[in-house]
C-alpha cells in the first residue's frame, strides 16, 4: 500500500511538471515582476491555464486591464529593484523586498540596518569522548588535542540586513492605508529573503492583493 502511494505522489507531481511546461514562454509568467501584479482571482484563472495558447490570451487580458504606461512602469521599477536591491546572484527584482517595490512604487522611505547572526554548534559528549582516547597513532593513548576539539565549540556569524520599506501619501492610499511599512530579513551572502515574522508576511499579503487590484484601469 505504501508503495502504491509513493508512485501515485510522483505521478502527480510527473503531471503537474507536465502542465508547467505547456505554457511555453509563460511557464513562469505569474512569478515574474508583472506577474505581480496578477489579482488572487487572476492568479486561479492562471492556475487553469493548459496551454501557451491559452496563457497568451490571458496575458493580453491582463494587460489590457491596465493603463497603456503600465509596462514602461513595471520595467522601471523592476531595474531599480535590481540596481539597488541585488544581493550575491539573486536579482533584486526576484525578492521580496524587490516585490515590495515593484507592487508599491518608490519608497516614502528606505532604512537598512546591518547585522551579525552568531550560531555557536557545541561537540557531542560522546564524540569528544571518543576523539580524547584515539592516540596519534590511532592506539588507546589519549590525545589531548583531539580532545580539546571535541569538547569546543565553533560559532559561525551570519551578515543579516533588514530592510525597513515605508510609504504613506498617495501611495499608501492606494492600498487604503494612511501609512504601510514592511520589515524584511535578507542573508547578507546569498540575498534570499524573507518577513521579520509571520504577522508581517499575512498583512503583506493583503496589502499585495489591494496593489494589485489598484492596478486595474477603472
Amino acid at each position: 500500500m505504501r508503495r502504491i502511494c509513493i508512485l501515485a505522489v510522483i505521478a502527480v507531481f510527473a503531471v503537474a511538471s507536465l502542465f508547467a511546461a505547456n505554457l511555453g514562454a509563460y511557464k513562469d509568467w505569474d512569478q515574474s515582476p508583472t506577474g505581480y501584479f496578477m489579482t488572487k482571482a487572476e492568479r486561479e484563472e492562471f492556475s487553469k491555464l493548459s496551454s501557451e495558447a491559452e496563457a497568451a490570451k490571458f496575458a493580453d487580458a491582463f494587460m489590457a486591464k491596465r493603463d497603456l504606461n503600465f509596462p514602461a512602469e513595471v520595467k522601471k521599477r523592476t531595474e531599480n529593484a535590481d540596481k539597488y536591491l541585488t544581493i550575491g546572484k539573486i536579482p533584486g527584482s526576484k525578492t521580496l523586498r524587490g516585490k515590495v517595490i515593484i507592487l508599491m512604487g518608490p519608497p516614502t522611505g528606505l532604512n537598512v540596518t546591518v547585522n551579525t547572526k552568531t550560531e555557536t554548534k557545541r561537540d557531542s559528549p560522546a564524540v569528544a569522548g571518543a576523539y580524547s582516547n584515539i592516540g596519534p597513532s590511532g592506539g588507546g593513548g589519549r590525545n589531548t588535542e583531539a580532545g580539546s576539539l571535541g569538547g569546543a565549540s565553533i560559532s559561525t556569524g551570519t551578515e543579516v540586513r533588514t530592510y525597513t520599506i515605508s510609504y504613506d501619501g498617495k501611495a499608501a492610499k492606494t492600498v487604503d492605508r494612511a501609512k504601510v511599512s514592511f520589515v524584511i530579513d535578507a542573508d547578507g551572502a546569498t540575498g534570499k529573503d524573507r518577513f521579520v515574522s509571520r504577522e508581517q508576511e499575512k498583512d503583506a499579503q493583503q496589502i499585495f492583493e489591494l496593489a494589485a487590484q489598484a492596478s486595474i484601469r477603472k
